[in-house]
Parts: structure tokens; sequence; C-alpha cells
């Protein structure tokens, strides 16, 4: 699939990044960089508030209903997010009716009503997903990382039940009008695109009403390193991460070097999964995860196990780490593998409108500069077993983290990893003994 990207600008001042693509539809994104991070805990909540608020009705379109069936009899969806760093507005369309889904798009973040009756009955229902955030166990793992590690109260994108049902009209349009800025904004269309010169005309129609000014965020994340348990007596497994901080900077001149980390962290999980499951039969799954932002991240391992077998895992994941590391105990063959499912992988993306406006978007924000994909792509194929073993070195030396989750059970986690991360021509399971301990 064809991959040339081109910027633009709008009178305001918003970038604009085309993305033609040999499709019958288009994907189209616009993002503001403000989210709950910038938040006050007295404001906890708010983005997301005014994030459902913006897809409940307009002038022209008085119910989220209208707006919903406008939309479906042109062949086109949207929807909306919330992040910690972000708030975006997304939307498919049949290549014919992209200008009616940017249309649609700027009339609802120009003239939503925030109506008042409206605003009670959503509070019902952001209350209601608040509470299935707090029963999920993946978001309460996120939730319980980012205050542990990264000094936050919590991810409190969804707010607090007493914020929720505190915030007025008003204060929902003063704190929106401070955040939404053209010069924290990005518009990214993947896709179909018709007639360049009408799509853009239509843009600047239809976004020519954001103003620019400056939007203060608050500090960066700082990561501090821990061992802790989060007590969850009615899970029937705990929840295993093991996470290490970024190795290589977080910018466009460690592409290759990051590309070598993360190939090693791949076939490192695969291992992990072959031990822990295939040999072992203590897991059903491994996963890579990753925590935090730019240089203030962490990625790692994640599993689940029954209480009475974490010490066995965490000694199994520590001597699996320690043998791909001091004995490099993977294959040219390994990595070859490897490359060849990242290729289809690869395919899938230059295939996936979707998937290129979410990098085009980050790779905005973060350099300033249109994002290569089949240049970075190259740099990744290019990678050999040398390259990884030379550009992974200190990969385990920073300061780590263990995060567990679930009921109680017995082991000092960081002392297991520390007595089994160690070189060994055959390594062996040896968990130290000690005094029964129970965190």
């Amino acid at each position: 699939m064809k991959y040339k990207p081109e910027l633009h600008k709008l009178s305001n001042g918003v970038p604009i990044i085309l993305d033609p693509m040999d499709l019958e539809t288009a994907s189209f994104r616009i993002t503001f960089y403000t989210g709950s991070r910038d938040e006050k805990p007295s404001e906890y909540g708010i983005t997301h508030f005014c994030e459902h608020m913006f897809c409940k009705g307009s002038k022209r379109f008085p119910t989220a209903v209208a707006r919903r069936e406008y939309l479906a009899d042109n062949g086109c969806t949207s929807n909306a997010h919330t992040s910690q760093s972000r708030l975006y507005f997304t939307g498919e369309a049949i290549a014919d009716s992209l200008d009616i889904l940017i249309d649609c798009i700027g009339e609802q973040l120009q003239n939503a009503t925030f109506d008042k009756d409206t605003i009670e009955r959503e509070r019902g229902v952001i209350l209601d997903e608040l509470r299935r955030h707090d029963d999920n166990n993946r978001t309460l793992v996120q939730s319980f990382i980012y205050e542990k590690l990264f000094n936050h109260d919590f991810d409190h994108t969804l707010g607090t039940a007493e914020n929720i049902k505190s915030f007025s009209r008003k204060q929902m349009l003063f704190f929106i009008r401070r955040r939404m800025s053209a010069s924290k904004c990005v518009i990214v269309i993947s896709g179909k695109i018709l007639n360049k010169e009408k799509t853009l005309e239509q843009l600047e129609k239809s976004f020519n009403f954001l103003k620019p000014f400056d939007v203060k965020e608050n500090d960066k994340e700082k990561y501090t390193p821990r061992c802790v348990h989060k007590l969850q007596k009615h899970n029937s497994n705990v929840r295993i991460e093991i996470l290490f901080p970024t190795l290589w900077p977080y910018d466009n001149k460690h592409h290759f070097e990051q590309h070598c980390v993360q190939k090693f962290r791949n076939l490192l999980v695969d291992r992990i999964f072959d031990k822990l499951r295939s040999e072992h039969g203590l897991v059903y799954s491994v996963s890579s995860v990753s925590h935090g932002e730019m240089d203030s991240s962490v990625h790692g391992v994640s599993t689940q196990t029954a209480p009475e077998n974490v010490a066995k895992c965490v000694a199994l994941i520590a001597q699996t780490c320690a043998d791909f590391y001091y004995n490099n105990s993977f294959s040219e063959q390994d990595v070859v593998r490897k490359q060849n499912r990242t290729k289809l992988a690869d395919a899938k993306y230059m295939d996936s409108p979707e998937e290129r406006s979410v990098d085009l978007e980050w790779h905005w924000r973060d350099f300033n500069e249109l994002y290569d994909a089949p240049k970075i792509r190259k740099i990744g194929m290019s990678v050999t077993r040398d390259d990884i073993i030379k550009n992974t070195r200190g990969i385990f030396d920073s300061k780590m983290s263990i995060v567990t989750i679930g009921p109680k059970f017995d082991g000092n986690l960081m002392k297991i990893w520390h007595d089994n991360f160690k070189p060994s021509d055959n390594p062996t399971l040896e968990i130290v003994k000690q005094k029964k301990k129970t965190r």
C-alpha cells in the first residue's frame, strides 16, 4: 500500500496530515493534547465528562440519536475518547462521505449544547462506567501501577463519583474552553481522499473556530521502583508484572536501538511462555507490558498464576531472563522467524488506515515531524542477532519493579529474583528457603 503522507496547516495553525490510501473508506482523527493528567483533584473526570457531552447534542443535531442516524444515512460512524494526555474524536466514512463526516465532527465540537437535562442523565451513565472500570482487573492493575510507580493519585481519567455528581454545565464549559486549543491539536486523515483541495476547504470551514493559545500541561511522570502487592481477596490468581525502565532515550535518533530492545523483549516473552506454560504448566499466558510515557516508561513481562506458584514463576522468569542475557540463548534463526512474523504484521499495518493515523498523530506529537513508516520498519527488519546482543546490554541493570495483585502468597519476590537472576551454564530452579512471610 502506498505511503506518502502530506503536511498542511489551517489558517489558525492546526496541522493537517493527509495520508492517501487506495481504499474505499477514510479514517478521520482530531486530537487535542490535553487529558486527565492535566486536571486538578477537584476536576478529576471533567475532561471525560465533557467528551461525553460533545457527543450528546448540538445545534444541528439536538440529540445523540439524530446525529448517529445522520451519520449512518451517509455511511459514516464516529467515536470519542479521553486518555491521560489526549482528548480525541474519530470517525470512519465511505470515500464519498468524508466531507460529511468532517462537517459533522466540526459541528459537534463547535456547537455542542451541553444541555442541562442531558448532563443530568449522562451522570448516571458515567457513574456506571466508573463502576465497571473499578470491577475490571486490567484497569485496576493500570491504576495501581500508576499510583505506586509514577506517583499519581490513581488513573483518574473517569474521575471520582463525588466529582461526577458535582460538575455543573458552567464548570464544564469553562474548563473545556481553556483546554481545546489550535496550538495543541492535530488532524489526521488516512484512507481514500477523492479531492484533496475540497477536503482541505472543508477542514478549514469546520475547524477554523479553534483559537490558538497556550495550554499548561502537568509535569512529566517520574518513575519510582517498588516491589508492591495489592490485596484482592476475591481473585483466584495473582497477577505478576516484572518491570524495568526504558533502556534507550525515546527520540528519533535511536530507532535502531529501540528495535533491538523490542525484538529482545519479544523473543524473551516467547521463551518465558514456553518455560512457564509448556514445560511447567503454571500459567495460561504470558505477555509484554509497558506503562508510563516516553522516557519515564517501564517495560516488562506479565502473567497470572495461583498463589502457591508465584515464587516459582518469578524464579523461572528470572532464570530465563538471565539465560537470555548472559548466555545469549537465542539463535539467528529465532530472529529470522520473528522478522517473518513482523512482515505479516507490517503488511496488515500498511492496509489499516486506523493504525496509520494513530502513528502519524503520535509521532507528530512527540517529534513534530511526519512519521516515516517504511523507513522505520526497514530499520527494524535490518536487526540481526549480534545487533540485539550489542544494544541490550544493561537492560536488566536499572532498578526494577515487581507488582502483584490478587490474594495473599508467600515469598520475598525481589529476593527470589536476585537469587535466580545470575549467570549459569545450566540454570536450575533454586528458590531460597525463607521464613514464611505473608504479603
